[in-house]
């Protein structure tokens, strides 16, 4: 069953589906999960926004489902214990079970870093009421998604003042990565 807010949560967030079709993956349209506070519809505030970066496999609705961060969000908010924010979450892969790091790739339409600082970025800043500053957004992921906000979190400095990697690794895949495959990588491809 989907998880549910404790009783003593009276007001609930809501969670949206957007897509985002990007030129740096060639034009495809991959899926946003953005989770809105309790008050976000009743109000004209501004929002600072957390991105989370989903590992391999997996895909954004993940972050509802097991780490549960609606519910999370509503039950430290009824309980004072934190500051309204939006959270975000989109699809970092052509499928779940591809892994791209996050990164971008060797091949055409493979710049998944760019997909999400630029045009995930951008269209949430467009389509929500966010705090447009890098002094209001974090980063964080899980395993390969721990990796890719700590990458990608250091190649943009002014877009993420909070990088938070939760069991990501430091160096990524030499088997058959984005990156192109081992033998290239070690300089030994001809």
């Amino acid at each position: 069953p989907p998880p549910k807010d404790p009783a003593f949560v009276k007001q609930q967030g809501t969670t949206q589906t957007i897509h985002v079709t990007s030129p740096a993956i060639g034009g495809r349209s991959e899926q946003v999960v953005v989770y809105l506070p309790p008050d976000y519809a009743q109000s004209t505030q501004r929002y600072p926004v957390l991105y989370l970066l989903h590992g391999f496999p997996g895909d954004p609705a993940g972050f509802v489902r097991t780490v549960r961060v609606g519910v999370v969000e509503d039950t430290l908010l009824a309980k004072k214990q934190m500051k309204p924010m939006i959270i975000v979450m989109p699809m970092g892969s052509t499928g779940i079970f591809t892994d791209k790091e996050w990164a971008n790739g060797v091949h055409p339409h493979e710049n998944w870093e760019t997909f999400f600082a630029r045009d995930v970025v951008n269209a949430v800043d467009r389509q929500f009421r966010t705090i447009p500053t890098g002094a209001a957004r974090a980063v964080g992921g899980l395993s390969e998604g721990g990796y890719a906000s700590f990458n990608i979190g250091l190649h943009h400095p002014a877009e993420f003042r909070v990088l938070e990697s939760w069991s990501g690794y430091e160096k990524a895949d030499d088997v058959k990565s984005i990156f192109g495959d081992a033998e290239c990588l070690s300089g030994t491809d001809t």
